[in-house]
């Protein structure tokens, strides 16, 4: 099943958002003007969110972050149809990844997302993102 946050998810995102070398409180989740949550439960069990920005006419993408041990299975792809779904009527939805994820990027391909440049050293480690967007350049 899909939801939104709820309060009872801040220790879960807080922890799952250290994968990615984010440090995040109660405040930065509750707080933050444009951010949003989506969850994935299962039996009352977090397995998945997906954090995602909405300004006004657009949406960026975050972040989706799947348990190690249910990742392959579909509920990245459930999640971000369930967000192109949620918001038809935007057609802009950006994201960066990093050129070396190839699970992601078949990820977002497969929901209709295209390559639009590199963003070179964009990550602390050197690496390179890609610039994805879903939508028609303006």
């Amino acid at each position: 099943m899909i939801r939104d946050f709820d309060l009872k998810d801040i220790d879960y995102i807080t922890e799952k958002m250290k994968y990615f070398h984010v440090s995040y409180n109660k405040d930065n989740i509750c707080n933050h003007p444009f951010n949003k949550y989506l969850i994935y439960e299962e039996n009352d069990e977090v397995m998945a969110f997906l954090e995602y920005a909405l300004y006004y006419d657009r949406i960026e993408l975050n972040y989706i972050y799947v348990n190690s041990e249910c990742r392959q299975k579909g509920i990245g792809t459930k999640l971000l149809t369930y967000l192109i779904n949620m918001y038809k009527n935007i057609s802009n939805i950006t994201l960066e990844v990093s050129e070396k994820n190839e699970v992601a990027i078949k990820l977002y391909e497969k929901c209709g997302f295209k390559k639009i440049c590199i963003r070179y050293n964009y990550y602390p480690n050197g690496e390179n993102a890609i610039m994805m967007m879903r939508g028609a350049l303006r």
